[in-house]
């Protein structure tokens, strides 16, 4: 490996060395898949850190529930909504 790709791969390589999972695909159409150990052995651009799923919190007014907000007030109800990765 050349010092240019130990550079590239360094911020990946410390997320896998902080307990972050590392996924890998070498063709764009494919699916990221998770490696258990890396071999870094590709160029940097084959390899991710997972994503974390983000969370939202948005607010239902009670007598309209198609109706909601990312703020509340005394008579809404809180919807939790999570991310779905692949």
């Amino acid at each position: 490996m050349t010092r240019q790709e130990t550079l590239e791969k360094l911020p990946l390589i410390t997320a896998y060395a902080n307990g972050k999972t590392i996924q890998y695909r070498d063709v764009p159409e494919y699916r990221w898949e998770d490696l258990g150990h890396p071999t870094w052995t590709a160029p940097a651009d084959c390899y991710r850190v997972k994503p974390e799923p983000r969370e939202w919190v948005f607010w239902s007014e009670d007598n309209d529930d198609h109706l909601y907000h990312l703020s509340h007030s005394a008579k809404s109800k809180q919807v939790r909504v999570r991310e779905i990765l692949d």
